[in-house]
């Protein structure tokens, strides 16, 4: 059996590739393909939902029903350490496996990363979260994409495959590439790229500014780590209390505007422009890590570079965090929690 493990990162259109993948399956299963997308039982994060015997049995069941390969889509994957991916290896130890990364540039990868922890529990103004990857840039797999590669490069007996997502999307399309990368059949590959998939909605800044100042406070009220997501991935541990709290927060302030209006005025008063170049001090540093160990394994290079041509980006962000919030405020989102 040929294993192929798409295993994200996370932000380089994994929701579009899962949802290509699992509208297709009766083609793929003629083709020979098995599909699972973000099976729980493959978390090796979790003793308790890591379940080696149950990815076993559908090898087997592949392989009744005449298939020879299988594909496993987790972008939780990308995030394991080294001893967690073992685990994982050591399930497919009597088959061939084939990891997929695809790897964004940290400009655009990194606001839209921040948006996401911050709506599943991190509470953290974009300054402060971009301080704490330079502080942590050797061990935070948000800054050190080169310690991703290398994490997987440690599993000896796995080949692996890295999609540089800047030049996927710019040049034959990023579905096609990691298509390809899946050993695809072309003409069942041409069929899939030419649909439409899904993708995620982008988020009004002003909802995610609002959302974790939310759970900052929340999570000063019940003395909680403020950004558990964030700290997760720093150890490499799953996560604990996480949530998503929008459609409660949009509710609450869509029903309060007067409340909405002063949280609102309180973010707008430290809204600041943050630039992020790709010569950047610290983000060429994680580039030039990331060139030096990923070049043998990248499956689409561009002038022999993994990103060759990346923009500035500037976007307005506040820097206010929950501590700073006037008592009223305060106030107001505590007693919005306690009436839920």
């Amino acid at each position: 059996m040929r294993i192929f493990i798409h295993a994200g990162m996370h932000k380089t259109g994994t929701t579009s590739i899962q949802h290509a993948l699992l509208s297709n399956q009766n083609e793929l299963t003629v083709a020979g393909y098995k599909v699972l997308v973000n099976p729980p039982q493959a978390n090796a994060k979790k003793d308790d939902k890591f379940n080696p015997a149950w990815l076993q049995d559908h090898i087997v069941q592949a392989q009744q029903s005449g298939q020879d390969a299988l594909i496993i889509s987790a972008e939780m994957i990308s995030t394991f350490n080294a001893e967690q991916l073992a685990k994982l290896v050591k399930v497919f130890e009597d088959h061939d496996v084939i990891f997929i990364l695809c790897i964004r540039h940290w400009v655009n990868f990194l606001p839209s990363r921040w948006a996401t922890n911050c709506l599943r529990r991190d509470t953290q103004s974009f300054p402060e979260y971009f301080r704490k990857l330079v502080e942590h840039e050797t061990d935070h797999v948000e800054a050190a994409f080169d310690l991703v590669v290398r994490n997987f490069i440690a599993q000896s007996s796995t080949h692996l495959r890295i999609i540089s997502y800047d030049n996927a999307v710019a040049g034959s399309g990023l579905i096609p590439t990691v298509l390809s990368a899946l050993e695809i059949p072309q003409g069942l590959s041409q069929n899939i790229s030419s649909q439409t998939w899904k993708r995620n909605t982008r988020l009004e800044s002003m909802e995610i500014e609002c959302i974790r100042l939310f759970n900052g406070v929340h999570s000063m009220d019940r003395n909680l780590e403020p950004n558990t997501m964030f700290f997760a991935k720093l150890r490499a541990t799953g996560t604990v209390g996480t949530y998503d709290f929008r459609p409660i927060v949009n509710g609450f302030l869509e029903s309060n505007p007067n409340i909405k209006e002063e949280l609102c005025k309180e973010i707008i008063n430290e809204t600041i422009e943050f630039e992020l170049r790709p010569d950047h001090p610290n983000i060429q540093r994680w580039c030039a890590n990331l060139e030096d160990i990923s070049g043998p394994y990248l499956i689409n290079p561009v002038q022999q570079k993994i990103f060759p041509n990346v923009d500035d980006v500037r976007f307005e962000c506040s820097s206010i965090e929950a501590p700073h919030l006037t008592e009223q405020l305060n106030f107001e989102i505590l007693k919005a929690w306690n009436n839920l």
